[in-house]
């Protein structure tokens, strides 16, 4: 009886240790959406060196209701990650999300524990060469925006809210619908060109 008791003991405590080594798997919990701390990952604290990931945007500038595409990737060539927090923010370090955030990855599974539509983590603990996310600015929107994210490269291995900047375009590049007026002015001149020299 004491020995299956012990045994059981053993096995409980292995359970528990795996769990608190897998930390969340599925996804950042709601309890890390302000610090974008990874819950879970103690004792280990973040990476205070230069990060060995990226995040690049489509564009540095935006306008209403037009799309940035954001993807996150390696700054080397097959560097991966596991897990991931993003939010579109109106400062690095204040809670407050602003706009859309939606895969645009298939193969990247995301999900949104935090308030507000501007925030994806991660569904599983699979190696990720990349994650794509996108951006959608609202309607009347002109301030700052940051994209932030906190990158886990593995449980003990992680950097929190690596950001990057996005401004407003201005109303004389931004059509009402969002669309950029430089390129719609482009389109038409192809159209022009086009015509002057099949007609």
């Amino acid at each position: 009886m004491a020995i299956a008791i012990s045994m059981l003991g053993i096995w409980l405590l292995a359970a528990v240790q795996l769990g608190f080594l897998e930390a969340y798997p599925n996804g950042a919990p709601s309890g890390a959406c302000d610090a974008m701390i990874p819950v879970g990952h103690s004792p280990s604290v973040a990476q205070t060196n230069d990060s060995i990931y990226d995040i690049k945007l489509s564009s540095a500038t935006y306008c209403p209701n037009k799309e940035v595409t954001v993807t996150i990737m390696g700054k080397s060539n097959g560097e991966m990650f596991r897990g991931f927090l993003c939010q579109a923010r109106t400062a690095v370090d204040t809670y407050e999300t602003s706009g859309n955030l939606t895969s645009g990855n298939s193969n990247v599974g995301t999900k949104n524990e935090c308030s507000g539509k501007a925030s994806l983590t991660h569904t599983d603990r699979n190696d990720k060469t990349s994650a794509v996310l996108k951006w959608t600015p609202n309607e009347g929107f002109t301030s700052p925006a940051f994209i932030v994210c906190t990158i886990v490269k593995e449980k003990a291995t992680f950097w929190v809210k690596q950001n990057v900047k996005l401004t407003y375009a201005g109303a004389d590049n931004c059509t009402t619908n969002g669309a950029t007026r430089t390129v719609f002015v482009s389109l038409i001149l192809m159209v022009v060109c086009f015509v002057l020299t099949h007609f």
